[in-house]
């Protein structure tokens, strides 16, 4: 059964760390005013999504947050304070990057980035660098999550996506969905269309550390 919550109470708590993450870095503040915000389950953790009407919607998942992202220890405050932070701007340079139109991308009438899970890890290891890493939950992606790889720093999308899938390849060329990183063991492939990624801060999460997306086009 879901824990139920006072909806009002968590948009004001959304709304204090958005505050706090402009005041930190007001860069910030152009992109969180553009983005609309939902209380969902539609995804475990936080998530970014393009709507048809050509802007983006930041999904927030109550029970992750009330429960991941709140404590009642007061020394512990600021820590979740900043997890709580760390996980909206993981979000937002989602948008920054301009992943969700990334995602769709197209060559030759096919899509350029066919393994959604594999691009959900590219893009959370191209945001999660330029999150604080004491803003970083447990689970979040990393490029030490993948130490056999080498992967270079502040690099681009299709580069770490590049990188995974040439990995999978190395593997025999067995179907994504059984690979793994021989170092940390997580989980690289997925069947075409697949939602997932590393959501919040975003890892595994905007996460499988956390778990998969809300689906096709949206990032965690």
């Amino acid at each position: 059964m879901k824990a139920k919550y006072d909806s009002a109470k968590l948009q004001d708590e959304i709304s204090s760390t958005c505050i706090d993450l402009i005041f930190n870095d007001p860069f910030f503040g152009h992109f969180l005013l553009s983005l609309n915000r939902e209380l969902s389950e539609e995804g475990p953790t936080l998530w970014v999504r393009p709507t048809d009407d050509d802007k983006v919607i930041m999904g927030i998942n109550p029970d992750f947050w009330n429960t991941e992202l709140s404590t009642e220890s007061e020394s512990e405050k600021e820590k979740y304070n900043n997890f709580r932070m760390g996980c909206v701007k993981h979000e937002v340079l989602h948008v920054v990057f301009k992943h969700l139109t990334r995602a769709q991308e197209m060559s030759g009438g096919r899509r350029i980035y066919s393994n959604h899970k594999l691009f959900n890890i590219a893009a959370d290891l191209v945001v999660n660098q330029y999150v604080e890493p004491s803003w970083l939950i447990k689970g979040a992606v990393k490029l030490e999550s993948f130490p056999d790889l080498n992967l270079r720093k502040e690099m681009d999308v299709s580069y770490y996506y590049n990188k995974l899938e040439d990995f999978l390849k190395e593997q025999g060329g067995e179907p994504a969905s059984v690979s793994q990183c021989p170092s940390c063991g997580q989980e690289l492939g997925s069947e075409e269309g697949e939602s997932g990624g590393s959501g919040g801060g975003e890892g595994d999460e905007e996460g499988d550390s956390e778990g998969s997306g809300g689906g096709e086009g949206e990032e965690e």
